[in-house]
């Protein structure tokens, strides 16, 4: 196939992606990062990596802006059901701190690390955490955001170097890839222990700053 041929299969190709999309009823073209997002997803609901998607009620993938600059990433999803991460009292104060932070909901991305939500009973260990983190680390991946925040001991001890404990990372920045890592409070420590709230803003505010929108 020579490189004219080459370039007219490439456009056909294009051109039906376009149809297809329209017939389905798409106003907009996905960018590149949502089709990737995407494609995790699709693979997320298929995947039997490990025991927990024998009794698994659902499964938990990010939700979100594509392009979002910062990322959140909690352990193990506490929502009741759906999609969620969170549960809604735990989605109500993080709404809140986001917005204080001068953001919407919807400009921000959140994630889990394990992608199945366990069944009665179920306990994810370090083997779950294990084939889970693949899909974890693509969505950071496509997103590239300037900052990750780690919610909780979890999603930070699946995140920081070996040997970087919780209690250490919180509060400072590391690097994860292109982007600045840092750990603080899951909203469920801060509804029962309110008074790591402050810590959780002096952590936000770092995360402003680095965004530029820090006072």
């Amino acid at each position: 196939m020579d490189v004219k041929e080459e370039y007219n299969r490439i456009v056909r190709g294009a051109l039906d992606r376009l149809e297809f999309l329209k017939g389905a009823g798409v106003r907009e073209i996905p960018s590149v990062r949502a089709e990737g997002l995407l494609a995790v997803r699709e693979e997320v609901e298929t995947c039997e990596k490990c025991a927990l998607h024998k009794g698994k009620t659902g499964v938990v993938c990010g939700s979100g802006s594509s392009r979002a600059r910062v990322v959140f990433v909690a352990g193990v999803a506490s929502g009741e059901r759906g999609e969620g991460v969170f549960s809604n009292d735990e989605e109500e104060l993080f709404t809140k701190i986001v917005n204080s932070m001068g953001m919407e909901r919807g400009e921000v991305y959140v994630s889990a690390v394990i992608k199945c939500r366990p069944g009665e009973g179920a306990m994810p260990g370090p083997s779950e955490t294990g084939a889970c983190l693949p899909y974890l680390e693509r969505e950071l991946r496509l997103i590239s955001p300037r900052v990750v925040v780690a919610l909780g001991k979890e999603a930070a001890g699946a995140l920081l170097k070996e040997g970087e404990g919780f209690d250490e990372a919180r509060g400072r920045f590391n690097s994860w890839g292109s982007s600045k890592l840092i750990a603080t409070h899951h909203p469920r420590t801060l509804i029962d222990n309110p008074e790591l709230k402050k810590e959780a803003w002096a952590d936000m505010k770092k995360v402003m700053g680095e965004l530029g929108g820090g006072k």
